[in-house]
């Protein structure tokens, strides 16, 4: 059972880490060389907080005070940390407090790297912010319907040309 247990943790692609009640990691699985690049070891005897990106120290610091204080539902805490090279990596964080547990004594943190993930979301804002401005600037009226047909969306452009002040305007008249 246990040589089960390790051959799993052994072999995720996500980080584990265990921390002790004096806040100091005592645990960490292989693939964290390979996600951050740091030496087998590194993080043993350091605080989980070490490399977090200063921005986001606080809220790293709050989600794991109330892990610790048993208050934390199992949300996940994305945070950015520097890699072995000085480069940004966008984790995503969940901890549980077995300190209480004999087996393990101490909080478990897995952590994914979710960088590319964050570059999606950032080119689909970025596309998202290109096409409202477009669509906020453009001097061709366009307008929006639902299949029904009720107005669901309308440009500056096409307020002016039927002399609308808002959408709620146009959308009680039309």
């Amino acid at each position: 059972s246990e040589e089960r247990f390790r051959s799993i943790i052994q072999s995720s692609s996500d980080m584990i880490f265990i921390v002790d009640s004096n806040g100091l990691i005592t645990y960490e699985s292989p693939s964290v060389t390979g996600i951050l690049g740091y030496p087998e070891g590194y993080f043993i005897g350091k605080s989980p907080f070490t490399l977090v990106y200063p921005e986001d120290l606080d809220t790293v610091i709050k989600d794991m005070e109330q892990v610790s204080q048993y208050r934390n539902d199992g949300l996940p805490t994305e945070f950015r940390l520097k890699k072995a090279d000085n480069k940004l990596v966008y984790l995503e964080a969940i901890a549980s407090n077995l300190i209480k547990n004999p087996a393990v004594n101490g909080i478990v943190l897995t952590a994914r790297d979710i960088s590319e993930r964050k570059k999606s979301e950032e080119a689909i804002r970025l596309s998202e912010e290109k096409f409202r401005n477009i669509y906020e600037t453009m001097t061709v009226g366009y307008f929006r319907t639902s299949i029904e047909g009720n107005l669901l969306d309308l440009n500056p452009a096409c307020l002016k040309i039927f002399g609308f002040e808002s959408l709620e305007e146009a959308k009680k008249i039309l």
